[in-house]
């Protein structure tokens, strides 16, 4: 398998995926924020609805953004975030997983909505924050599927670790459609 570069904004996924990390264990009030004084670092900003949370680095026309979710294991540790967003100014929407080092590459992760038959997401990269699987949604049917998704519906996110155990994770879907509708408002 030919390793390709995911098209998924990595920097903002790592920054957010950090992000999240840091407020499954804390509140959101007490992490600090970025300030204008810091030129360094980019402006992050954030916004919750329901279980996803919207992340945005930087301000203006250089502004990404994506919505994210949390996936945990039982005891309540993040292990793996789902995002979804446009990879630059007029580029499709993509459905992004990233999951710990640990995986089987060989075998696509994937998302399982109720009885419906999974979307396959194949990984395309791993560094040391992370093993990267996505897929485009680049027509208004995908975008719709999702958006259609109860937020009672029972939606699993499947993937193999590299000692090919199956590691299944519920998702919420709870937001989603919310964070579909700013990042449609943030793409005008």
């Amino acid at each position: 398998m030919r390793a390709r570069f995911p098209t998924t904004s990595l920097p903002l996924l790592l920054v957010a995926g950090a992000l999240i990390t840091a407020t499954s264990t804390a509140n959101a009030k007490d992490v600090p924020s970025a300030t204008s004084s810091e030129a360094a670092t980019p402006e992050v900003t954030t916004a919750t609805f329901g279980n996803w949370m919207l992340v945005c680095v930087g301000t203006g026309p250089t502004q990404r953004c994506e919505g994210l979710h949390s996936l945990k294991n039982p005891q309540g540790q993040a292990v793996a975030v789902l995002a979804v967003g446009h990879p630059g100014k007029g580029q499709p929407l993509r459905l992004s997983l990233r999951v710990p080092v640990s995986v089987t590459i060989g075998s696509p992760a994937t998302l399982t909505i109720g009885s419906t038959d999974p979307i396959a997401l194949p990984f395309g990269i791993c560094i040391p924050q992370g093993c990267f699987a996505d897929i485009p949604l680049n027509t208004p049917a995908a975008v719709s599927r999702l958006r259609a998704v109860a937020t009672d519906t029972a939606v699993t996110a499947r993937w193999q670790d590299a000692m090919a155990n199956k590691i299944e994770l519920p998702v919420s879907f709870k937001g989603l459609s919310v964070v579909f509708d700013r990042l449609q408002e943030l793409e005008k």
